[in-house]
C-alpha cells in the first residue's frame, strides 16, 4: 500500500516511491500529485534557484507545489543529494548521514565551506 501525505486541509498525496522516508522537514507536491519528502536545508545548501524560491514564496514551509512532474523533481534531488555527498570531509559517506541530527551536522558544514 502506498505511502499517503496528508494536508491540514485533508487533501491526499501519494508519496513518490523514493521520497516517502520518514526523514525530511518540506514535502514537494509535483504537478502530477505526486509528494516529495525532502531536507529543506539540503535545498538551501545545493541550489540558488531553491534558496531564491525559498526566500520569496509564501509557502507555509512544510509543503511546497511546483510545476514539474515527480520524475523530474526525483531526477533534481537526486542530483542535489549526490553533490552534498561529494562535499563530505573524505571518509565520510551518507551512511553517515543516518540521523537527522548528523544530516544537519554536515549541512551546516557543507554551507561553511
Amino acid at each position: 500500500m502506498p505511502s499517503i501525505f496528508r494536508t491540514s486541509s485533508g487533501k491526499e498525496y501519494e508519496y513518490h516511491e523514493k521520497y516517502d522516508g520518514p526523514e525530511g522537514d518540506l514535502v514537494i507536491i509535483s504537478s502530477d500529485d505526486k509528494a516529495l519528502r525532502c531536507e529543506k536545508a539540503a535545498l538551501l545548501v545545493n541550489s540558488s534557484v531553491f534558496r531564491s524560491m525559498f526566500s520569496t514564496c509564501d509557502s507555509d514551509g512544510s509543503k511546497v507545489h511546483l510545476d514539474h512532474p515527480a520524475s523530474a523533481l526525483a531526477t533534481v534531488l537526486q542530483a542535489l543529494n549526490h553533490r552534498l555527498s561529494s562535499r563530505l570531509p573524505s571518509g565520510k559517506n551518507s551512511s553517515t548521514l543516518s540521523t537527522s541530527a548528523a544530516r544537519t551536522t554536515w549541512l551546516f558544514w557543507a554551507l561553511e565551506s
